[in-house]
């Protein structure tokens, strides 16, 4: 036990370059998704990658409901079943954690139906690496100098989903399996000590934290992050996930300058990076 407590200890430290994927790009046809499984496992591998983050719920047709899962659960429509062949796949053949998003969101629909969620989740997915709770701009508010109670409301049902979210977490995972409860946000503004501040205020809920950066359309806030991480502690550099939005680059010189903000990153001290999602139809871009 120990020795697992060490090890847990240590893979916070774990550099890490991660890729998203939904599963609802998956054909309904078995033969054609046994292919494009193939498909997603080589280019990850190819690029070096070490961890997936699965979409695993999907909103069919835009108009802000999730309303398809892919696993089973009583709770939403039952798409494929796909979410346990694709985490045992990635973890077996080409070593990658796997982890799955959920979005706060859900929690509008229904209350509790990330939690349920949650659960059916893990009871039917078991090896899974940690669940990001995907808050996407629903707590810009922290960023900013607002501190309203509407703020202060949203801040305490995010810290009470995590709470409830681990709670389950803990019925289905042990020791040798270092499970993370992980919080996503996308940062469209950043006021001076944002982040130490997000930082403080959710690190007893969450033990890794995603933050979606557009640095081609909006490099003010890039820098203005750079700038602050400066001033964040090893430790909690190490909880730091930065996902760089890939849409929006158009040509040769965008994607040189995503580079360079790559780099910029790993300079600063975060090791931990992804790029947003993987989808067959720009798998050759």
């Amino acid at each position: 036990m120990t020795d697992s407590i060490a090890y847990g200890g240590l893979s916070l430290y774990e550099p890490i370059r991660a890729l998203s994927f939904n599963l609802h790009e998956f054909s309904a046809d078995a033969i054609h998704a046994d292919q494009q499984l193939g498909d997603v496992l080589n280019l990850t591998s190819a690029l070096k990658n070490n961890m997936l983050i699965l979409n695993v719920v999907e909103d069919q047709n835009g108009d802000g409901i999730y309303d398809r899962a892919y696993f089973p659960t009583q709770h939403l429509t039952l798409g494929q079943d796909v979410t346990n062949r694709m985490t045992w796949q990635s973890k077996t053949r080409i070593f990658n954690r796997v982890y799955a998003n959920l979005p706060l969101k859900l929690q509008q629909q229904k209350a509790d139906l990330v939690v349920n969620l949650t659960d059916d989740l893990l009871k039917n997915n078991s090896s899974l690496d940690g669940i990001f709770l995907q808050t996407d701009q629903q707590l810009q508010c922290v960023f900013t100098t607002q501190n309203d109670t509407d703020c202060q409301q949203q801040q305490q049902n995010v810290v009470n989903t995590l709470m409830q979210m681990k709670q389950k977490s803990n019925q289905y995972t042990n020791l040798s399996n270092q499970f993370r409860v992980a919080l996503q946000v996308k940062l469209n503004t950043l006021q001076q000590g944002g982040i130490q501040h997000f930082l403080t205020q959710f690190n007893p809920y969450a033990s890794l934290f995603s933050f979606d950066l557009d640095p081609l359309q909006q490099p003010e806030v890039f820098q203005q992050f750079i700038k602050q991480i400066d001033h964040v502690l090893p430790q909690q550099k190490a909880q730091i996930m930065v996902n760089l939005h890939t849409q929006s680059a158009k040509n040769d010189e965008d994607w040189k300058k995503l580079q360079h903000y790559f780099l910029t990153l790993q300079r600063v001290g975060i090791q931990k990076l992804a790029i947003d999602r993987y989808a067959f139809d720009n798998a050759e871009d």
